[in-house]
């Protein structure tokens, strides 16, 4: 089992309308982050999501931060699905 696994998946509306992503790890997250984010909604918590996620994937902060950041900059623009 990969270190950089979560604990639990986040949903994520995409680009498309009515599709969803669901996400598992910081790899995938950090995918996301940069090559899929609304492209006009970078700000602070996409920023420090960013960066979590990075020292997370290198070791220096934990898969549940860098969840709980993703999942933040998710909500405060509004693409955090829930079922």
């Amino acid at each position: 089992m990969s270190k950089h696994l979560w604990n639990g998946p986040v949903t994520v509306a995409t680009r498309d309308p009515g599709k969803y992503l669901t996400i598992n790890d910081t790899k995938r997250a950090m995918q996301f982050l940069l090559q899929e984010w609304p492209k006009d909604k970078p700000d602070k918590l996409h920023a420090l999501a960013k960066k979590i996620l990075i020292n997370a994937h290198e070791g220096r902060a934990s898969v549940d931060d860098a969840r709980d950041a993703f999942m933040a900059a998710a909500v405060a623009i509004g693409i955090l699905w829930r079922d």
